[in-house]
């Protein structure tokens, strides 16, 4: 479509801290079809991303998208740790006592969850929300947590507080969190159902480590911002887990009543579930950081945090990709002969490509009468997704490994090598056709939404304002008016527009340790899930062949010690 550039001569600059921000952008600039010659609208097109780039460049913070380098590492590790729990779950199944079969699950345990997921993957991203503490760069990064004893000692010591308190922290959560995993794996529950399953050691073990973890760290070490440090964990972690739940439960649960045909609703579900984290996501970090001011960002200075949206915006699209790989795995190990998963694909590929060359929000654009915009957070979505289905592919390979280490065939049958082969065909065909648009020039245009000085003021106004009178402020030193509008408020709604909606804004790329977060806790969920759907414990594992197996000996809800001459034994729950 042609298009015309229209351009408002610049005004003069009403506030100082404008004048700077701005620079080269002091223009309003939209852009509208006309009927009009090619050549004319290439031109128009130049320019405008030229006025945006310029407003980007006045910008603060910078977004960042995964790289396939660091992703490649970061699965790689993350499949190590998960094939190594998973062959110690595997050795202590198979070992001769309880005692010894607890003391493996244990073990197990810290290689699948806490040391590499809780302690490294999570506390890395918390740390650097709640302390402004990056880990170390580089390969160390994902092989060390900076919520570390001496981290926290030197950091309390910067802030003038008690280092002994710093130094004990890390200390104190990490022992209770391996308490609380041993407490809730070797409490015995009677002959039948023996130990409690994943259901409880997971689900209700986890809600006491963030209570826990929670109350520890103001009381000890408080966070340099309470709101933004520790109101951060459930828009970052929290919908990304409890989403991904949902969504594998109940399509799981309405497919195996509903038939293979309602796969076509998974990838529905999916773009639902993104959605709805990018913009949760993207919302707390302009509304908690961006918008705080000068003195919030003066606290972080340096730390870059648009890292944190980043990552996590990574994560929600590789627990989608996960939730996704672990509705297909677990539906071929249950039935081979399903093709739920095909019809799945089929629909993925149409709606993946139409969602990531933003044709969907095309359409959406229009049917809205422009009301609905797409923004920088759907982009970035948009290009991490051109890693996405890797991680979760190296997650069900640890399993294939586990399997090997036992003494088991890699694959428990035939159809989930073709159904891996399936979503690495559909991942590779969806990338080349995105690809194919970006360089042929096929992805639309959206009009650029910019907003003048006074519009900015107008919302700096409001914000203060509505600020002012939830604090009870009187206003007697100076008018209402004055007393909103100030510089940095100004400059503050700047950087958020600009962050949120500046289309021709380049990316930066994410450092190695926020892939590992986004990884891992991937990762880990999916084989969780994986475990629970995919027929047991012993089924995944290859020590019970019996496909659907039912039996308590899933170690789901109840775990049982497994009867190594009836591994597909205990009655069925």
């Amino acid at each position: 479509q042609n298009r015309r550039l229209i351009v408002r001569p610049p005004r003069p600059a009403l506030l100082p801290a404008m004048a700077a921000h701005r620079a080269d952008a002091e223009v309003d600039v939209f852009v509208e079809p006309e009927s009009g010659g090619g050549a004319a609208a290439d031109g128009a097109k130049a320019e405008l991303a030229a006025a945006d780039g310029a407003q980007a460049e006045a910008g603060e913070f910078q977004l960042m998208q995964p790289t396939y380098q660091s992703t490649f590492i970061a699965s790689l590790v993350g499949t190590m740790f998960l094939t190594i729990g998973l062959v110690i779950l595997g050795l202590g199944a198979r070992t001769e006592g309880t005692a010894a079969s607890i003391l493996l699950r244990n073990a197990a345990w810290l290689f699948l969850f806490q040391v590499p997921t809780q302690a490294i993957a999570i506390m890395n991203l918390r740390t650097f929300c709640m302390f402004g503490r990056p880990p170390r760069p580089g390969v160390a990064g994902i092989f060390w947590s900076c919520f570390n004893p001496y981290g926290m000692r030197d950091h309390c010591v910067e802030r003038g507080l008690s280092p002994t308190k710093g130094f004990v922290l890390p200390l104190l959560l990490h022992a209770v969190w391996i308490l609380l995993m041993v407490a809730f794996t070797s409490i015995y529950l009677g002959d039948t159902y023996q130990f409690m399953g994943y259901v409880f050691i997971y689900g209700i073990g986890h809600v006491f480590i963030i209570a826990f973890g929670n109350v520890a760290i103001q009381k000890m070490v408080p966070p340099l911002d309470k709101m933004y440090g520790m109101e951060s964990g459930p828009p970052s972690f929290g919908i990304a887990m409890m989403g991904f739940f949902v969504a594998v439960s109940g399509f799981a649960i309405g497919q195996r009543y509903l038939g293979a045909w309602f796969g076509a609703a998974l990838p529905l579900i999916l773009f639902v579930y993104e959605g709805k984290g990018t913009a949760s996501i993207g919302n707390f970090f302009v509304k908690e950081f961006v918008l705080r001011g000068k003195d919030l960002h003066s606290i972080y200075a340096g730390t870059q945090q648009e890292i944190m949206p980043s990552c996590v915006i990574s994560l929600v699209h590789f627990m989608a990709v996960g939730a996704r790989v672990t509705v297909f795995t677990a539906e071929v190990m249950n039935n081979p002969d399903g093709m739920g998963w095909v019809i799945s694909l089929g629909v993925s590929l149409v709606t993946g490509v139409a969602t990531r060359t933003m044709w969907k929000d095309k359409v959406v654009f229009k049917l809205s009468m422009g009301k609905v915009k797409p923004n920088n957070f759907k982009r970035l979505l948009a290009q991490s997704k051109y890693q996405g289905s890797y991680p979760a592919l190296f997650a069900v390979f640890s399993f294939g490994l586990a399997r090997l280490a036992l003494g088991h065939p890699m694959l428990p049958n035939d159809a989930v090598g073709w159904m891996l082969l399936g979503v690495l065909g559909e991942s590779v065909v969806e990338d080349g056709i995105c690809k194919a648009f970006e360089l042929l020039k096929l992805v639309p245009c959206f009009p650029v939404n910019t907003l003048s000085e006074q519009e900015l003021q107008e919302r700096a106004s409001k914000r203060s304002n509505k600020k002012n009178s939830k604090e009870g402020a009187d206003g007697a030193s100076q008018t209402a008016e004055e007393d909103a509008v100030t510089a940095d408020g100004v400059r503050c709604e700047y950087l958020a527009h600009a962050l949120a909606n500046n289309m021709s804004s380049k990316f930066g790329e994410l450092p190695l340790w926020p892939h590992f977060t986004s990884v891992m806790v991937a990762q880990f969920h999916m084989a969780l899930l994986i475990i629970i759907f995919g027929g047991g414990l012993n089924f995944v594992l290859g020590f019970c062949e019996e496909v659907g197996y039912r039996g308590i000996g899933r170690a789901v809800v109840w775990w049982p010690i497994m009867d190594n001459a009836n591994p597909c034994g205990g009655e069925d729950w």
